[in-house]
């Protein structure tokens, strides 16, 4: 259960080094897209779950690559550290989530900051429902299945195509990538999308 989370948020690091960047907005990127799968989780709750699951899915991937994206576009388009960018991120990441939290889907009187409970539909079946030898009640999920997945789609990701090897090149020398018709800034925006995209899907755990 506490591997999965390590797991999509150490992708989150290797991406970004890769491009030379550090991407220390994982919390930030995770807590966005967590709150974003809660939010269809609750919105829509009365889907099929063969159709709200993957809308869930899609919510944490793309909401964590959208945060993950500013700090990328900022380092682009004017130089700005990704570091700062990031860590700052993380704070406004928390605030905007406390605040809808708090004011928009919090069941009255709750005493936890936190949101009502999401649909049956949108949640995920545990480990023990596949393997009868592993209690039901362990808290492990499918999710990290998909971690585990993710680790070699990365793998092929940067070592097998076009777009992995134009983020290393990146990384290894930036002048001699752009001088090889390499745009720098597309891949420094690109690594930090997939980069937030990975610590998105901690929100489907």
């Amino acid at each position: 259960f506490h591997a999965t989370p390590l797991i999509f948020t150490g992708l989150v690091v290797l991406v970004g080094f890769r491009c030379g960047l550090f991407n220390i907005g994982a919390e930030g990127q995770l807590y966005i897209a967590a709150f974003a799968t809660a939010w269809v989780g609750i919105t829509f709750a009365n889907l099929t779950s063969w159709l709200l699951i993957p809308v869930c899915f899609a919510a944490a991937i793309l909401a964590g690559a959208f945060w993950a994206a500013i700090p990328g576009v900022l380092k682009a388009r004017f130089g700005s550290h990704e570091v700062i960018n990031t860590i700052m991120l993380n704070f406004i990441a928390v605030s905007l989530i406390s605040y809808f939290t708090q004011y928009h889907y919090r069941v009255p009187g709750d005493p936890i900051l936190q949101t009502a409970t999401i649909g049956d539909n949108a949640h995920i079946p545990r480990l023990g429902a596949f393997i009868p030898s592993l209690p039901e009640r362990i808290p492990v999920n499918i999710s990290f299945l998909l971690a585990l997945l993710c680790c070699l789609l990365v793998y092929l990701f940067l070592w097998r195509t076009k777009w992995g090897y134009e983020i290393r090149a990146t990384g290894s020398n930036p002048s001699a990538a752009e001088y090889g018709g390499i745009s720098i800034g597309r891949q420094i925006v690109l690594a930090m999308a997939v980069s937030g995209a990975l610590a998105g899907m901690v929100g489907i755990n």
